[in-house]
């Protein structure tokens, strides 16, 4: 299989890569600096670096049978990178320039949609209209843009996938997807949760492989909440060990002010001695 990829530099795009030339696929990797792409991979007989931006995106699927568009970052202002990466592969599709194109993979997030609703008060109230408004905001653009172009053009199905916080390249192997229909809430969708960027490029890859969830959306979470969530004892040992986490400054706190209390007060009484 020939795989185009938006995005091949980042922290989503390379470990989809590593994944996909250790088994055989060929990788077209849009880049636009050559420099921050890892030298193994691109001395690898199965990647092809397509230097430039966005508006080479014809080029980059012109022989392709599958996308991965995963170009979403934060912004605290107006950004249409993930949008617009979808619309130059939906005009190439419509220009007859992807006649292999079959698959479309889209990174989204949890925060995109109805799945907002299940975030706790502060990431829904602050972080979500505060901060990230505008990239939660492209991520929508870009998934309604996508399933446009899989309504208008039949042949060409996709995938979005919706991941929680992401943070070490190292695969720990805890994950697992949950399908969700375009407006369900997941119950499971948390700001606490984390999955890794080594478990969740090879897991994308896996799902194109095995041709599951087209014209789906992937809830993408850790297997270590799934259980939490249907075990009581691990769902009453998560309370405690958060808990524990959330109120620990102020114990800490009003144990020293305690104990400088009864310090000062031990002071006194020993000066009126």
């Amino acid at each position: 299989m020939k795989i185009a990829v938006i995005g091949a530099t980042g922290r989503t795009g390379i470990p989809f890569i590593r994944a996909a030339v250790a088994n055989g696929h060929q990788v077209n990797a849009l880049v636009r600096n050559a420099t921050r792409f890892p030298v193994d991979l691109a001395a690898h007989a199965n990647v092809t670096l397509v230097i430039g931006d966005i508006g080479s995106t014809a080029l980059l699927v012109t022989d392709s049978d599958a996308v991965l568009i995963a170009v979403a970052a934060p912004d605290v202002g107006p950004t249409t990178v993930a949008t617009d990466a979808v619309k130059a592969v939906a005009a190439a599709v419509a220009q007859g320039g992807a006649p292999r194109l079959s698959t479309v993979l889209l990174v989204s997030s949890d925060g995109v949609g109805s799945n907002i609703s299940k975030h706790p008060f502060v990431y829904r109230n602050i972080i979500h209209p505060y901060v990230l408004f505008y990239t939660y905001q492209d991520l929508e653009n870009a998934e309604i843009e996508l399933r446009l172009l899989s309504e208008s053009h039949p042949s060409v199905q996709h995938v979005i996938f919706r991941p929680p916080q992401i943070f070490s390249m190292d695969p720990v192997r805890d994950i697992f997807v949950l399908e969700t229909g375009q407006d369900d809430v997941a119950e499971i969708a948390s700001f606490s949760n984390q999955i890794t960027y080594g478990d969740f490029g090879p897991l994308i890859l896996t799902t194109l492989e095995a041709g599951t969830f087209l014209n789906k959306n992937l809830l993408v979470n850790s297997k270590t909440k799934l259980a939490e969530l249907f075990d009581p004892r691990g769902a009453a040992k998560a309370a405690v060990t958060q808990a524990a986490a959330r109120y620990a400054p102020r114990i800490l706190l009003s144990t020293a002010i305690a104990v400088a209390l009864v310090a000062i007060v031990a002071i006194q009484v020993r000066r009126r001695l």
